[in-house]
């Protein structure tokens, strides 16, 4: 059955390849029947429809799938994949037609839509989420009870040439217009994203009448995932441009609606491990390899020349208020050096919790019960994902690796992504490991919650890199005393006696000399949280911090003696 086309395409394609004899029955409508002539002579000359005649050996048949005698007509095939089936009204008929062949087997399209998740637990495994579509579940126990050898495939979210739905569409629309790309909260949440060639060769590994497929449900998707503020940088990177966010929130009623933002707005993704074991598949597109070649399609379909209104979801990036005294978040930049940087830093002491990055975007000051306050602004960025675990029996003591600011695969080394894609995580640039005294409610791929981490006048411990100043003399270093600047001094700014003459005849270690000053790992402890801001992404720190703006802290709860240490 046709359905969506793209994936009927496709799939076609790939059994035609494999020998198989393959018809597409592109469903009539319960309409008139001049409408329905019209329709058809409309879709042939546009998108997948028109491009099934360019399949060689591919029979096209138009019909009202709904009507029992007309199925009746058709002759018999070893499978029959339904991928229009959204209730069983819908496939009923469809599947009486077949259910009296002896060794017909029955797929199912269903959606990974129909099977909603907790939303503090995204789907893993087949048999995860909780089943919501009234329409899919009883399709599946139909097909159950009229004991169908059948196969149920679960795909996520679809991208590719010929999609009926907007996927990178909707992100490219704004990005090759440089418009702001809306994206839900802070833009981590995690999603994963299927080529249709993909689904294609997983439905196609199921036939005909595979043993190991058959009474099976299996998820379809890519096994990485991505976070939506992920897609909008690769996709912007792909197309020359630069990515800029609007994060809105998505609980706010009929802001999610308004923006027309394609996805869920939390985590969606799922493992597609059993169909790896029970079916051989593999999948071989990756979104961050596709992005080119997505941006190419998008410019030759003739999108970009059509005129769009945004109005509904261009919104600027939302200012951060701080306690009226008309301070915000400003949007900063960094050099190209500064973001090539790569920084993978070992394990340090035990800490007394696991710590977050963020991103310094400047200092600003607040009033506070009538006092003025210095504080510094830390936006955090797509990332702060959890990217390994490490047990005491294991690796001797236990420690949570954290990775932070989702990048393009190119940018870092295969063996990192290779690690960041075990743990189900996006390309990450800056990674670190926190010494902790255990890793319990903690698991890889998971996004850590600043809002569930720090509070409102909670004490913490901030990590980062000094301004550079270069090579610099003693009094500027270590604040040693001039000399005197009367007339017949022979010393003002030098440095003095390094050592005694004959004995020992050497200058001991560690003297103070000049040198380079900055540039060097310093930790600020006991930092006060003055303002905890989930919907921007921002925490407000009293005080000043290491480095100039768009420096990379580690922020972590601090140690107390007698409290947590």
């Amino acid at each position: 059955s046709g359905g969506h086309a793209f994936l009927g395409l496709h799939l076609a394609q790939r059994l035609l390849e494999q020998g198989h004899e393959v018809t597409i029955l592109n469903a009539g409508s319960k309409v008139p029947r001049h409408v329905v002539v019209e329709m058809r002579e409309k879709l042939e000359k546009n998108g997948p429809f028109a491009e099934y005649a360019n399949v060689k050996g591919l029979e096209v048949v138009w019909g009202d799938a709904t009507d029992s005698s007309f199925l009746e007509s058709l002759k018999p095939y070893d499978v029959v994949v339904e991928n229009n089936g959204k209730d069983l009204d819908t496939c009923k008929p469809l599947i009486d037609a077949f259910k009296g062949r002896k060794g017909t087997q029955y797929i199912f399209i269903a959606s990974a839509g129909a099977y909603k998740p907790d939303p503090n637990q995204p789907p893993l495994v087949e048999g995860d989420p909780r089943k919501e579509s009234a329409g899919h579940v009883a399709v599946e126990k139909y097909i159950e009870q009229e004991h169908l050898p059948y196969t149920v495939f679960q795909p996520l979210y679809i991208y590719g040439p010929h999609t009926a739905k907007d996927c990178e569409q909707w992100f490219l629309d704004r990005i090759l217009r440089d418009e702001p790309v809306p994206v839900p909260g802070n833009g981590l949440g995690l999603v994963t994203l299927s080529h249709v060639a993909d689904v294609a060769a997983m439905v196609a590994a199921a036939v005909p009448g595979k043993p190991a497929a058959l009474g099976q449900h299996f998820n379809v998707c890519s096994d990485r995932a991505v976070t939506h503020a992920g897609i909008v940088h690769i996709l912007a990177d792909a197309a020359g441009r630069e990515a800029r966010l609007a994060p809105f929130d998505a609980e706010e009623t009929g802001k999610l609606k308004a923006t027309g933002f394609p996805f869920r707005p939390g985590h969606f993704f799922a493992s597609s491990d059993k169909a790896k074991r029970e079916l051989g598949w593999k999948p071989e597109h990756t979104f961050t390899q596709d992005a080119a070649e997505l941006v190419e399609a998008y410019k030759a379909s003739g999108r970009l020349d059509q005129e769009m209104d945004f109005s509904g979801g261009s919104a600027s990036l939302s200012s951060l208020s701080l306690h009226g005294a008309g301070a915000a978040l400003r949007p900063f930049t960094t050099s190209s050096s500064m973001r090539q940087r790569k920084c993978t830093i070992s394990c340090r002491s035990m800490e007394a919790g696991v710590g977050i990055f963020g991103t310094k975007a400047g200092m600003t000051s607040i009033y506070k019960d009538g006092n003025m306050l210095p504080v510094t602004v830390v936006a955090l960025e797509p990332g702060n994902i959890v990217t390994q675990l490490k047990s005491e029996g294991r690796e001797g003591y236990n420690s949570v690796q954290v990775g932070y600011r989702v990048v393009p695969d190119r940018k870092i080394t295969k063996p990192e992504r290779n690690h960041l894609a075990k743990a189900g995580a996006p390309p990450m640039k800056f990674l670190r490991e926190f010494k902790v005294k255990d890793t319990q409610g903690l698991e890889p791929g998971q996004a850590l919650n600043i809002a569930s981490m720090f509070k409102e006048g909670d004490f913490v411990d901030v990590a980062g890199t000094s301004i550079g100043k270069g090579f610099q003399g003693c009094i500027k270093k270590y604040n040693f005393h001039r000399g005197a600047m009367t007339h017949g001094s022979k010393s003002k700014r030098e440095h003095g006696s390094i050592g005694p003459g004959t004995t020992p005849g050497r200058v001991f270690k560690g003297v103070k000399m000049p040198g380079q000053m900055g540039n060097e790992r310093v930790k600020i402890r006991k930092v006060e949280v003055l303002l905890v801001d989930e919907e921007n992404g921002a925490l407000v720190l009293k005080g000043g911090l290491p480095g100039k703006a768009g420096n990379v802290l580690e922020i972590c709860p601090a140690k107390i003696v007698g409290v947590n240490v």
